[in-house]
């Protein structure tokens, strides 16, 4: 489900009447006041994850020029005009809080993006998700008419990560070296 509210009060209203997995800030001309926005919701529900969303390329380096300090961000997306970018954006979540889990328990495979610029993974993540959803649904299909089953296996699809620095990167790799599917 998405909430879409206009301002920071309304945001306050909607994070206390109900649990939320994310917010989702989107950056227009004011850089500014999300960023102070931000810092509140981060002070309140400090377990909320969030993602900033730039209405374009060359907006991330003057946010980043007047938002140096990035610390209540957990990620930054561009959009590029492809409305995929909010699947991607939750799927990103997902996989990041269920990857642990679903790789000792249930033996899902790792796809390792290391990748340093928003702008790119912005439109990278988008295509992976698509792509390794449809190679999952084909899979699916041709095995099974069980409905059930069809559902259980979509949730084992290889989960995605991100990194956007070597350090990260090697992270994610000694974490999860046995189930390392890809890295790009």
């Amino acid at each position: 489900r998405v909430t879409g509210v206009s301002n920071y009060k309304e945001a306050i209203e909607q994070l206390n009447s109900r649990h939320f997995d994310m917010v989702i800030l989107m950056i227009g001309t004011d850089k500014v006041t999300p960023m102070q926005v931000s810092s509140r919701v981060k002070r309140d529900f400090q377990y909320i994850p969030i993602y900033v969303l730039l209405n374009n390329d060359r907006e991330v380096s003057s946010f980043k020029e007047t938002n140096p300090e990035l610390s209540n961000i957990d990620r930054l997306f561009v959009w590029n005009g492809d409305s995929s970018i909010f699947f991607a954006m939750v799927k990103h979540l997902e996989d990041k809080v269920n990857v642990e889990k679903d790789t000792e328990v249930g033996l899902v495979k790792v796809i390792l993006l290391v990748e340093d610029s928003e702008i790119y993974y912005s439109r990278y993540l988008p295509l992976l998700y698509s792509n390794v959803l449809e190679q999952t649904k084909r899979i699916i299909d041709d095995v099974s008419t069980d409905e059930r089953y069809k559902v259980l296996r979509l949730r084992a699809r290889p989960k995605i990560l991100l990194a956007s620095t070597y350090e990260q990167a090697i992270s994610i790799y000694e974490k999860y070296k046995d189930n390392i599917f890809c890295l790009i």
